[in-house]
């Protein structure tokens, strides 16, 4: 038996159509509706980085494991224990914290560009789509997102693009084999930057001109209007249907 684990971080379900969500997802409708569905469920840990210790060690491991630190004795790597009844392993995302850890994969494919990481330096500092208060700093921090950005050409250029590519590359050249295999797909998106194309937005919220809180600050609540606040909703949203639309062919990921 093949098993594939797909990962969309920050994926609220109340945004997922088949949760009666206001994100348009028809695609992850479908595999919905031809699979189980969790309507009650817990995460151990909420972060992203201590929730993929949790998803690979099967513990609760906030308690003993700060943000960064390595692997203890007692943590056993889901990984590791497949890879010795006989399984292929890998995993291939763009989720910044996995790229930092061990995860003891045979095979490991990491897209570069989610959050703070300078790809493409700029001699020259790129406006801001809000009031930079509003956003979380420092400074260099948005410039590097913005930057990254305009090395997109279209929407396939997307991190979540990229990263669903790269597993179709993976299943077409070693899923085939007479080996079974543990793919670990591990989107970032739709957490923030909530920058999809404005087609997305505008699906949501249409004609906004106001500020767009894109990287909103991580601060007490209370510096945003209600009206961006609702605007954040609507790129929330945007970034959710374009995880769908990049996750289109994850119906067909299963190889008999």
């Amino acid at each position: 038996m093949n098993m594939i684990v797909i990962i969309a971080d920050t994926f609220r379900h109340d945004y997922c159509g088949a949760y009666g969500g206001l994100a348009k997802t028809p695609h992850l409708d479908a595999l919905a509706s031809e699979s189980a569905r969790f309507t009650n469920f817990f995460a151990a840990s909420f972060p992203t980085g201590p929730n993929r210790k949790d998803l690979h060690t099967g513990r609760f491991t906030f308690t003993y494991h700060s943000w960064g630190s390595n692997w203890q004795p007692i943590d056993i790597l889901i990984a590791e224990s497949l890879r010795r009844a006989g399984y292929a392993t890998a995993i291939i995302g763009d989720t910044i914290c996995n790229s930092a850890l061990n995860l003891r994969f045979q095979y490991t494919e990491f897209i570069l560009g989610q959050g703070p990481q300078r790809l493409h330096p700029l001699d020259v500092e790129l406006p801001l789509p809000a009031a930079e208060r509003k956003l979380r700093t420092p400074r260099i921090r948005l410039q590097a997102i913005l930057e990254n950005e305009t090395l997109w050409r279209g929407e396939e250029d997307r991190f979540c693009a990229q990263t669903m590519r790269a597993a179709h590359r993976w299943i077409e050249k070693f899923g085939r084999r007479n080996q079974p295999f543990f793919l670990v797909v591990d989107a970032f998106d739709p957490h923030e930057p909530w920058d999809p194309p404005r087609y997305y937005i505008d699906r949501y919220d249409l004609g906004y001109k106001g500020d767009e809180l894109f990287e909103p600050a991580y601060e007490p609540a209370g510096y945003a209007t209600q009206r961006e606040i609702q605007h954040m909703r609507a790129m929330y949203a945007g970034e959710v249907s374009l995880v769908d639309q990049g996750s289109y062919s994850v119906r067909f990921f299963f190889v008999p």
